[in-house]
């Protein structure tokens, strides 16, 4: 921790800060294995962590996308015979065997950051002070499971069916499915043809492919950078001068207005890149985000006052 003033004349500012280095490498399992791969995550039932000598303990361990296939001219005989066309998730191929099964998988990132710590900012000018507390992280990355990692319902799963509901059609019985909800971003930009989109796929009905394939599989496409520089509690205060205190027989008054968690700067999509449905590092869904409650903003009012 560093702490010093900056400014020590009628106007003070004093600034403190904390900063850690984060470095952690599994050096081995149980002497046989060089791997575990851990279960299916919590809601998706997919994997999506692996226990890796030689990595960090929190590894993500999934298909890595690189891209969307533009033209089914592009997309190998193998995949091409389980239903893959143009508009679909382009997986890299690990084992480069012209298929994309979970041998495919690899080590694409960790949960823990690199760098964490804090910055406090004191500063008085006559009767009014300010404090800021700040946090950060960088380094790490977070799963967006609320996008519908996995198969399960999300905001950018794009053909999922919720449920089928029967009902008449000109005067004859048929099924109809209904489909769950997705984002306003997954609507504008879904891949519509050549060159539109190189992020989002094509929307897909269940059953389109065979052999384990599908757009929605456990990959990079969800994976986000979840460095993030927080701004948790800004306090403006104001003491009253003893000169007005004296005549009512107060020793100090102090009145403040306090925010809470109100800016996060981040390229994070979702509510919280702290965010983890598992604190445990070595759990099957630590470092994936469901969805969960965002942190509540407070804004506080406030007065104390000394006798």
């Amino acid at each position: 921790m560093v702490s010093g003033k900056i400014f020590d004349g009628p106007f003070k500012w004093e600034l403190a800060t904390n900063l850690s280095y984060t470095k952690n490498k599994l050096l081995s399992l149980d002497g046989v294995l060089d791997m575990k791969i851990n279960g299916g995550g919590a809601n998706t039932g997919k994997v999506m962590h692996a226990l890796m000598v030689g990595k960090p303990v929190s590894a993500f361990y999934m298909l890595r996308q690189d891209g969307i296939y533009q033209t089914d001219q592009e997309v190998p005989s193998k995949l091409y015979a389980k239903g893959v066309r143009a508009g679909d998730c382009k997986y890299f191929d690990y084992n480069n065997d012209g298929d994309i099964t979970d041998d495919d998988r690899m080590y694409v990132g960790k949960v823990t950051p690199d760098i964490y710590g804090g910055i406090t900012s004191t500063m008085n000018w006559k009767n009014f002070d300010l404090s800021i507390f700040c946090q950060f992280a960088a380094g790490g990355k977070i799963l967006s499971a609320w996008k519908g990692c996995g198969g399960t319902e999300g905001t950018e799963h794009l053909g999922l069916a919720s449920s089928s509901i029967k009902g008449y059609k000109n005067g004859t019985l048929v099924n109809s499915e209904q489909f769950y909800n997705i984002s306003k971003y997954a609507a504008n930009h879904y891949w519509r043809g050549e060159g539109t989109s190189n992020t989002v796929p094509r929307p897909t009905l269940a059953g389109t492919f065979t052999g384990g394939f599908g757009n929605n599989l456990v990959s990079t496409r969800y994976l986000e950078d979840a460095s993030y520089f927080k701004f948790k509690t800004i306090t403006l205060g104001y003491s009253l001068p003893h000169s007005l205190l004296s005549k009512i027989h107060v020793t100090g008054a102090r009145i403040f207005v306090s925010l809470d968690n109100f800016f996060t700067l981040t390229k994070y999509s979702g509510y919280d890149p702290e965010f983890s449905y598992e604190s445990n590092p070595t759990g099957n869904s630590y470092g994936a985000d469901f969805g969960e409650q965002a942190t509540l903003k407070s804004f506080i009012i406030g007065a104390s006052i000394n006798f």
